[in-house]
């Protein structure tokens, strides 16, 4: 996570408060030409500290290229700043002081082979500093480099922005260690280790000691590389200096970046800024929290849409970056967005949460795209419990590094192909392959089938009855991967194991029934069944109608039925409790309205019969009342106009004022006009209305009826 760098330059206040010793510092220079350099020191302490004050001046030591005592300078102190720790709203951290001020003086210093090194010294460092054994003993060297015969006058490097001070355990930071540099050199930036100067005894020396300068040393456990127990490790970007990392031990740690200035491969100076970081527990109110690619299996290797996940605390507004370089501005404001990618590859993808806002931040994570993994397993050979000689492979694109694991029956094969263990019963056999390639996993199953050969084992009982006769046949073949053909004797076939089979013809018919199969153990087996169905063929009727549909004031019905010569009786049942017998026309008027249908019976001398149906219907005709006045004046009685309507599908009732204009409309026969607008307005005016009535009857028939009333009050 990026951390916004409000935590920037604090203090613990707990490890402070029993300090009284310096936080940090550096030295840098700037060459003011014909061999003058303004030097600047800039010291760090603890202002809740009584001790190592930042005192009127400061003294730096000048020493010739071979190490030799060239000249000595008070500094003076610039203006103490205390650093003012922004209120973060979305952030808790200790309450914490720190104070700093810089010194700067004029060094005359001429063109010298060998340079000179500046150097000041001070003692001592924090006794709470977790990564150096008894941490209060060792000092503090500032120092810097002028480079042999200087007569282009060069400047030294610059830290351009002050590092935090306190760091959140858990949180991955990224802290900006870039230096400014006036003449165009380049820089290289590296972690390395703080210098030791001075001592308890004389913790203000008035001359610092002659270069080379010795160590702070580290703990065990730690090092310049390794000052901070973090996961990933702290490392620094030797082109920009962006230092990253995630700490994950509270604690105060000292720590050092030097930044290297080079003018055509040649080294000219080197700056050092030596400093404590100080870990502890922060507890954010807003984070972005992306959910990594690996606690979103569906995600991996499921081709270029991905559903994007994150648990950000205290987020209101999310903004999302999909890092696609052929879609650069692709963005979305969504919690939990999806995006299809435009090809394959890895992605830094960004949240933002709250932006724009005191409480924003952002994260960033890589998410790797690939297709799905596709696979099939191929398997051949005879799958007969017989004799069995399988074989199985797998079929798709893979790469060279790719891994098979096969299980079936209780037994685990590697290999891209594989020949089959002997399995013992026939049917299914599950089959799995695990194919592990390019970082993406696939589990695919097979149902290995073990067939056994056929035996035929059907019941076909004889039948007989009135067409159409309904005949149900058996079957209880065994064998694997079975096919049914059934010949019914008609004309008719099917491939049904279980048929069920209507002979509409009367007749004597022979029954074939034959299986086979093709599978593992091929064969085929056919049984006849010769004469036995019997069908014995029914009656035929008919029946016409004069009209199937009339109005409830022309209900009566003319029906005239037909049948086969065959037929001996015929009863008709009309629907209304009426029956007729062996009637070939009759006339029937029905007494209401109503759906009815009609059944007419034909039997011959055998019992067989025919029964046909038809549906008559009476339909009512429509009424509509609607009064010629009525007043809405709340006595109870005819406060409402009500348009009073049977008979009808769809119903709309509309009333017009004078003007044309529609002050009431329903379609709810049971709501009237209680003489407001729309039943819900102001009161309408006494005098004549018209009024519209809109339906549709019964047949589907469109109509419309209007007229006039009288509102009186």
């Amino acid at each position: 996570m990026f951390k916004k760098l409000l935590i920037s330059l604090l203090l613990l206040g707990t490890l402070s408060a029993q300090g009284a010793h310096l936080v940090g510092g550096e030295m840098s220079y700037v060459c003011l030409g014909n061999g003058s350099y303004q030097i600047t020191v800039t010291i760090f302490r603890d202002c809740n500290s009584n001790g190592a004050p930042l005192s009127d001046s400061i003294p730096v030591t000048a020493f010739s290229g071979n190490g030799s005592f060239f000249a000595q300078k008070a500094l003076g102190r610039g203006p103490i700043q205390l650093i003012q720790i922004p209120v973060d709203p979305c952030m808790q951290v200790p309450s914490v002081c720190t104070e700093y001020a810089e010194y700067t003086g004029v060094f005359q210093l001429p063109a010298a082979v060998g340079g000179y090194t500046l150097s000041h010294q001070r003692c001592c460092r924090n006794s709470t500093i977790s990564n150096v054994n008894n941490p209060g003993v060792w000092g503090n060297t500032f120092t810097t480099r002028i480079p042999s015969m200087d007569n282009s006058c060069n400047s030294s490097p610059r830290f351009s922005v002050q590092p935090p001070l306190l760091l959140c355990s858990g949180e991955e930071v990224t802290i900006d260690y870039s230096a400014a540099e006036n003449d165009g050199d380049s820089l290289y930036y590296e972690l390395c280790s703080a210098l030791h100067g001075a001592s308890q005894n004389n913790p203000g020396p008035q001359a610092a000691d002659a270069p080379p300068y010795n160590s702070v040393p580290y703990a065990q456990g730690f090092s310049s590389q390794n000052p901070i127990p973090a996961n990933p490790a702290f490392q620094i970007d030797a082109n920009t200096g962006l230092l990253t990392g995630t700490p994950n031990q509270i604690g105060q740690y000292l720590f050092a970046v030097c930044v290297s200035e080079y003018r055509n491969g040649q080294l000219l100076s080197k700056v050092s800024r030596d400093f404590q970081f100080n870990v502890t527990a922060c507890n954010p109110t807003a984070r972005a929290v992306i959910v990594p690619q690996i606690e979103l299996p569906n995600t991996l290797c499921n081709g270029l849409t991905v559903a994007f996940q994150q648990n950000s605390i205290g987020a209101m507004d999310h903004l999302w970056f999909f890092g696609d370089p052929a879609s650069p501005g692709a963005s979305s404001t969504q919690a939990n967005p999806t995006y299809t990618y435009s090809d394959t590859g890895r992605y830094m993808v960004t949240l933002i949460i709250n932006p724009g806002t005191v409480c924003s931040d952002t994260v960033r994570r890589e998410f790797k795209i690939n297709y799905p993994l596709e696979a099939e397993i191929a398997t051949s050979g005879v799958f007969c419990t017989e004799s069995q000689d399988i074989s199985a492979e797998a079929v798709g694109q893979f790469g060279p590094n790719a891994r098979f694991r096969w299980e079936i029956g209780g037994q685990t094969l590697f290999g891209r192909s594989i020949d089959l263990p002997q399995l013992n019963a026939a049917g299914a056999h599950t089959l799995k392959l695990y194919v592990d390639d390019f970082g993406c996993a696939l589990v695919l199953t097979e149902q290995v089938m073990l067939y056994q050969r056929p035996v035929l084992n059907d019941q076909v009982n004889a039948a007989m009855g009135c067409s159409p006769l309904r005949v149900v046949f058996q079957d209880q073949s065994v064998g694997s991967g079975l096919q049914h053909f059934w010949d019914f004797g008609d004309g008719n076939t099917s491939l049904a194991s279980n048929p069920v089979h209507v002979y509409q013809t009367g007749g004597t018919y022979t029954v074939t029934h034959s299986i086979w199969s093709n599978l593992g153990c091929p064969d085929s087996i056919t049984e006849v069944y010769t004469n036995i169905v019997e069908v014995i063929q029914s009656p035929e009727a008919d029946v016409a109608v004069d009209q199937k549909r009339k109005s409830f004031y022309d209900r009566s019905f003319r029906l005239e039925f037909s049948a086969s010569a065959d037929v001996v009786y015929s009863e008709t049942r009309m629907g209304d409790g009426s029956v007729y017998y062996d009637e070939l026309a009759l006339t029937h008027q029905y007494a209401d309205t109503g759906t009815y249908e009609v059944v007419h019976i034909a039997l011959n001398a055998l019992g067989c019969g025919d029964t046909i149906r038809e549906t008559l219907r009476v339909d009512p005709e429509v009424v509509l009342f609607v009064p010629t006045a009525f007043t809405p004046n709340g006595d109870g009685v005819n406060d409402r106009l009500f348009a009073a309507a049977m008979g009808f599908r769809t119903f709309e009732f509309l009333v017009f004022d004078r003007w044309g204009k529609v002050v009431f409309q329903t379609a709810d026969p049971e709501t009237g006009w209680d003489g407001s607008f729309q039943n819900a307005g102001s009161e309408a005016p006494t005098g004549m209305y018209t009024y519209v009535v809109n339906f549709t009857d019964e047949r589907g028939h469109h109509q419309q009826r209007n007229g006039q009333f009288h509102l009186l009050r």
